[in-house]
């Protein structure tokens, strides 16, 4: 008994070392890459791609303003224009843009790089990364209606799902179709697409890297489906219609509620993490 304690303790060591090893090979090649693109710049974006400064100032400055938007210190005008004047002309071309992304890795090294156990509830915060950062910066005329259309999704969810299926259940995918269902109504598909890509951090297309976020990118299509195919109904109405598609199990989640065994207990709520997608039910709804 002993020995096989000892030589599972072996193996796990050389498993571990193996895996540290193949991360530092990975941010090794991440790094010259990294190094390759920076040296492409012009001067000016390769000294703000080298430290996490110029996106920390700029993440910094345009979540301020959509905060500021949220507590009715400013309008959807002022909103626009605080970014058009202070945002915009940092971000004014391609060199730019890469450079904030670049930076935005700056501002992540040394922390270490685990599978998330952070439960969100809503769509939390809306420029908070560098992707959605220049969207809204080439559309500042897009910010208030998006944050807008969020705070409703985010509400919505709360007001007529359970608050254990707000995380990977009913109510998140809820969330995140009538999110993209409004915005494609509202602004356009095309916006609906680019800033729900963005908001998991994701270009236009880019494969998920886990299975929460794929949820999420495919509830968002199937949202803008929604927005397209109910474009003449009105805002109201289609937060029925889409809460009646998720119910019919048109969308899809990957946590589910269990009487057996549970790996996480939501608002005092026994739920299990499937691992697949399985079809949206009516579970957990309230009206």
């Amino acid at each position: 008994m002993y020995k096989k304690s000892l030589l599972i303790i072996f193996f796990s060591l050389v498993l571990s070392t193996l895996f540290f090893k193949g991360n530092i090979a990975v941010a090794e090649v991440n790094s010259l890459d990294n190094k390759k693109v920076i040296s492409s710049l012009n001067k000016t974006a390769q000294s703000r791609a080298s430290t996490k400064f110029f996106y920390e100032s700029i993440r910094n400055n345009i979540m301020t303003y959509f905060d500021m938007f949220e507590n009715r210190e400013i309008n959807e005008k002022e909103l626009e224009k605080l970014i058009k004047e202070n945002i915009s002309p940092a971000l004014k071309n391609s060199d730019d843009q890469v450079a904030l992304e670049l930076s935005e890795e700056k501002s992540k090294i040394n922390t270490i790089s685990i599978k998330s156990s952070y439960v969100e509830y809503s769509l939390g915060k809306l420029g908070a990364n560098a992707k959605e950062i220049n969207l809204f910066a080439k559309h500042p005329h897009n910010a208030a209606k998006t944050k807008n259309i969020a705070d409703v999704a985010s509400r919505e969810a709360a007001k007529r799902y359970s608050k254990y299926t707000l995380w990977q259940g009913n109510g998140d995918a809820y969330r995140h179709a009538l999110w993209n269902a409004i915005m494609t109504k509202n602004i356009s598909r095309d916006w609906a697409y680019q800033v729900g890509y963005a908001h998991e951090n994701l270009k236009p297309g880019e494969k998920a890297p886990d299975l929460d976020t794929k949820m999420d990118i495919t509830n968002n299509y199937r949202g803008r489906l929604d927005g397209t195919t109910y474009k003449d109904y009105n805002d109201v109405q289609l937060t029925q219609i889409v809460a009646d598609t998720v119910s019919k199990g048109k969308k899809v989640r990957i946590r589910t509620y269990t009487s057996g065994k549970a790996d996480r207990v939501l608002d005092g709520v026994k739920t299990k993490y499937v691992n697949k997608f399985v079809e949206t039910t009516s579970g957990g709804r309230k009206r």
